[in-house]
């Protein structure tokens, strides 16, 4: 099995709701407990600055998943 990513829509109901309330709450609480992987690229070109922004959290998968509908789903990306 390969590795898949999806975008989440509110219309996907409770696992939006969680994720979207687990990096709040990462956020409130600067990550602490959490396994975060960042990436940052910045770009200067034709007079314009872009900063794009990742975040990753891993293993977290009981938490956005506690009743194992998304199999497999346990590394949630914020751009």
């Amino acid at each position: 099995m390969g590795t898949r990513v999806i975008a989440l829509k509110k219309n996907q109901g409770g696992l939006y709701e969680r994720v979207e309330k687990l990096f709040e709450k990462a956020v409130l609480n600067d990550f602490k407990g959490l396994i975060k992987t960042e990436y940052r690229q910045s770009e200067n070109e034709r007079g314009r600055s872009e900063i794009r922004y990742c975040q990753i959290l891993t293993n977290i998968e009981r938490e956005i998943d506690p009743k194992g509908e998304w199999k497999g789903t346990n590394e949630p990306v914020q751009t």
